[in-house]
C-alpha cells in the first residue's frame, strides 16, 4: 500500500469514534516504530495501531511497513495481540473512484485439511478473494470496518473448521463495497429511466377532450401570429 494511502487511512481510523455509527476506538498506538506488540510486528515502522470494537467483537488494525520496503500493510490482529495476525492486506488497486485492498485466504496448516478450510471460507464469505474498499465519498468508514471484521470472523471459523455456517452471512458483492454501490446505483438509474419511459408512453396515449385540444391549437396559433408580427416589424 502506498505510504500516502496508508497515512490517509490511519488519519481516518483515528476518528473512528467520531466518524462511525457502529464502531468505536478503544485504544491506539502512536505512529512510529512498533514495540512490545507482537513478534511479527515489533521493530517495524507504522502509521499507528487502532483497537476497534463494534460492541461484540474487538480487533487491532495496524498500518505498518510489514517488510521494511515502504509498502504498507493493513494487518488485522485479534484483541489478544499475542496471537498471530488474521489478515495482512497490502495489494492496492487505485482508480479515479478510490482505493481498494485485496487479500486471499490461503490456509497453511499442516493437518492436510486446508482444502476443507478453503471451502468453509468460501461458503461463509462468498469467495476466497476479499476486496476491501477504503473510505472516500462513496464508501463510508463503517463499510470498510464491516468488511474487515467480516474477513476476520470468516478466517477464524475456517481455520478452526467450525461447521456453524449460519453464524455468518456471505457478502453480497465480493468485489468490494465501491463496485457494489456503483452497481446498485446503475440499477437504480436504469429503473428510473424505465419508469420515465413507461410514464411517457402512457402520457402520449391519453385521449384529451376536444375542447382541451382546441384550446392548445388556438394558443399555438396566437403564438405563431405574434412571431410573424415580430418578424414583420423587425424588417420594416
Amino acid at each position: 500500500m502506498n505510504p500516502d494511502v496508508a497515512k490517509k487511512l490511519s488519519l481516518i481510523l483515528e476518528k473512528t469514534t467520531k466518524e462511525s455509527n457502529d464502531f468505536h476506538l478503544v485504544n491506539s498506538i502512536e505512529q512510529g516504530v512498533i514495540e512490545g506488540f507482537h513478534t511479527f510486528s515489533n521493530g517495524m515502522n507504522s502509521f499507528g495501531g487502532f483497537l476497534i470494537s463494534n460492541g461484540s467483537e474487538t480487533l487491532w488494525v495496524l498500518i505498518i511497513d510489514w517488510k521494511g520496503d515502504n509498502n504498507y500493510y493493513l494487518v488485522l490482529y485479534p484483541e489478544n495481540n499475542n496471537l498471530p495476525p488474521l489478515a495482512e492486506l497490502h495489494k492496492e488497486t487505485t482508480s479515479q473512484d478510490g482505493t481498494d485492498l485485496t487479500w486471499s485466504y490461503i490456509p497453511r496448516k499442516k493437518d492436510k485439511k486446508n482444502e476443507i478450510r478453503k471451502e468453509l471460507f468460501q461458503n461463509v464469505f462468498g469467495a476466497l478473494k476479499a476486496v476491501v474498499s477504503l473510505p472516500n465519498d462513496d464508501v463510508t468508514l463503517d463499510d470498510t470496518l464491516n468488511d474487515l471484521f467480516h474477513i476476520a470472523a470468516c478466517r477464524v471459523l475456517a481455520d478452526n473448521l467450525e461447521e456453524n455456517l449460519n453464524s455468518l452471512t456471505p457478502v453480497s458483492f465480493s468485489e468490494g463495497k465501491r463496485l457494489e454501490k456503483k452497481h446498485y446505483s446503475r440499477e437504480r438509474s436504469q429503473a428510473l429511466v424505465n419508469r420515465a419511459k413507461k410514464f411517457t408512453q402512457r402520457s402520449t396515449r391519453v385521449n384529451y377532450p376536444v375542447k382541451f385540444v382546441s384550446l392548445i391549437l388556438r394558443k399555438n396559433m396566437v403564438k405563431k401570429e405574434l412571431y410573424i408580427l415580430k418578424l414583420t416589424t423587425r424588417y420594416l
